[in-house]
């Protein structure tokens, strides 16, 4: 085996972190260097002998996949959680959300169940008790029952809608994103009604009743009921 020359390269990356944002730079191969890798063999050494190089000189910022800006924001809340948690040990605090301020957080499809959890983390870090503590159980009767027990208690509701269509279950023949609006106003809650698509999310009102809506004010579970 043939013994290719030793190589150095040099590469350089500086970056910027505030408390709501981050960005970064970075050169490679910061001195344009054309270095051998390997060889690379044709026809098992029958043909040319060539070599295997390293990419030129390459300047880009950094941007994370999607998926690892959501992890990393996980961790970071986790890391932020541990240190207050920490503290009010450390203290003897107790850290317990602000007593006549909570709002209803209303259940959502898959698809925005990380924007949910993003609005709870940044209602909890301003003192706002968030409804309900756990899930909601299955079946209209139970369900219903334990959303009106946290609508008693709450002074408002939000609600988060996506593009994928929510469950239709025969005893919820409108949906679940209906049922908890219609709940909600039913017990006089102010409701907020966000929208949410890759280009952020958008405050929309919807009508009082679902009868004077039209396809674009339906939240996804009515505008997309399964044809049975």
């Amino acid at each position: 085996n043939a013994e290719l020359p030793s190589y150095t390269l040099a590469n350089f990356r500086i970056g910027i972190k505030s408390a709501h944002w981050q960005a970064a730079a970075y050169v490679n191969n910061l001195t344009d260097r054309n270095e051998a890798l390997a060889l690379d063999y044709e026809r098992g050494r029958s043909a040319r002998v060539g070599y295997l190089t390293n990419q030129p000189r390459t300047f880009a910022t950094a941007t994370p996949h999607p998926d690892e800006v959501d992890y990393f924001r996980q961790i970071e809340d986790l890391a932020c959680d541990l240190y207050g948690q920490c503290r009010s040990m450390r203290d003897g605090l107790a850290t317990k959300p602000t007593a006549g301020s909570a709002v209803l957080l209303a259940e959502v499809t898959d698809d925005v169940e990380f924007k949910r959890a993003e609005v709870r983390r940044y209602l909890e870090a301003h003192g706002v008790l968030v409804l309900p503590e756990g899930t909601y159980p299955l079946g209209s009767a139970d369900f219903v029952a334990s959303l009106d027990a946290d609508l008693t208690r709450s002074q408002l509701f939000v609600q988060l809608l996506g593009p994928i269509a929510g469950k239709c279950p025969p005893d919820v023949p409108d949906g679940y994103c209906w049922l908890q609006l219609e709940r909600a106003r039913r017990h006089g809650a102010a409701d907020v009604t966000l929208v949410c698509s890759r280009r952020g999310a958008r405050v929309r009102r919807l009508p009082r009743r679902r009868e004077d809506s039209g396809p674009a004010d339906q939240p996804q579970a009515a505008r997309h009921r399964p044809q049975l």
